[in-house]
């Protein structure tokens, strides 16, 4: 904590000896305590969301069973079809205007 105190006052005065002196005689700073409710909150918070975002979905891609190649799968996102007609639109888009790319300056 010695260094950490250190760094800050250090840094507080770089701060008011760089403002200009309306502003700085204006300027104050509210001391702050360390709250252990606020990092017991930010600390639950961040291992739910870890495991809800990461750990979840993983163990569940492992968890998957192996099909041969000539058999489709069980099921089918129902954003394929979107994500098909997407790209599709946009290799036709680029299709048909070969020369907006050398327009900007790039290349083809």
């Amino acid at each position: 904590m010695g260094l950490a105190s250190l760094v800050i006052r250090t840094g507080l005065q770089i701060f008011f000896l760089t403002l200009p002196p309306s502003a700085a005689a204006v300027a104050r700073v509210v001391p702050l305590d360390f709250d252990y409710r606020v990092f017991a909150f930010t600390l639950v918070t961040s291992g739910l969301t870890t495991i809800m975002f990461a750990l979840v979905p993983a163990l569940q891609a492992t968890r998957g069973t192996l099909t041969c190649p000539g058999h489709r799968p069980r099921y089918r996102s129902p954003g394929r079809p979107c994500e098909l007609v997407a790209t599709y639109s946009i290799s036709i888009q680029r299709d048909a205007e070969p020369d907006a790319s050398a327009r900007r300056g790039g290349k083809l």
